[in-house]
């Protein structure tokens, strides 16, 4: 099957499982832009993470970022509902400088997708509010995600994900394993590498 047979395939899946269907009216997915954008996405991060162990508290700087986020061909994602952010997400383009945030456990996977000519990107930072349910608000931003990928000449959307959703990108987000399990210290928990 040819690459371009292949992304009309994975599009007829997505759209069969209702992933291009209209979001609720009174939210918009956008890039954030505004510095506003980016305090609720670095805040709802570190709120989240918090609460799952991922990070440390720090009293006097509740945002979470790393330095992939800040990169100017890294793009923020978010859902936004009544001027809050809901739920946000990076898409990491991969450069010969800077790399993806994965490398620093799966390098020899990505390095054997280099070796191919592959252009990569990476989805990551990702968080949802306790206020709404996270994959429904995670679907409008993949799409993003995934037409963002496709304009854009990338071969592979990697993501890593912690082992208890792997079912779900697999299943859903029809994403395929890229690595084995490992363990993850950027947020303290293990990490599965996806691809699609």
């Amino acid at each position: 099957m040819t690459l371009p047979e292949r992304k009309r395939n994975r599009i007829r899946r997505f759209a069969s499982r209702g992933l291009f269907g209209p979001i609720e009216r009174a939210a918009i997915v956008k890039w954030a832009e505004s510095d506003q954008d980016f305090l609720q996405s670095f805040n709802l991060l570190y709120e989240r993470y918090l609460k799952l162990d991922y990070i440390k508290e720090s009293k006097s700087f509740p945002f979470h970022c790393n330095a992939h986020s800040l990169l100017p061909k890294t793009k923020k994602a978010i859902f936004v509902r009544k001027n809050a952010v809901i739920s946000t997400l990076d898409i990491v383009q991969d450069t010969k400088s800077g790399g993806l945030p994965m490398d620093e456990i799966y390098n020899d996977e990505l390095k054997s997708l280099r070796a191919q000519g592959r252009k990569l990107c990476e989805v990551g930072s990702l968080a949802s509010s306790s206020n709404g349910n996270w994959q429904n608000t995670f679907m409008p931003l993949f799409r993003v995600v995934f037409w963002h990928a496709l304009n854009n000449g990338m071969n592979d959307i990697c993501i890593m994900v912690n082992p208890k959703h792997e079912a779900f990108y697999k299943s859903i987000m029809i994403f395929e394993s890229l690595g084995k399990e490992k363990f993850y210290p950027g947020v303290n928990a293990p990490a599965i590498c996806l691809t699609g």
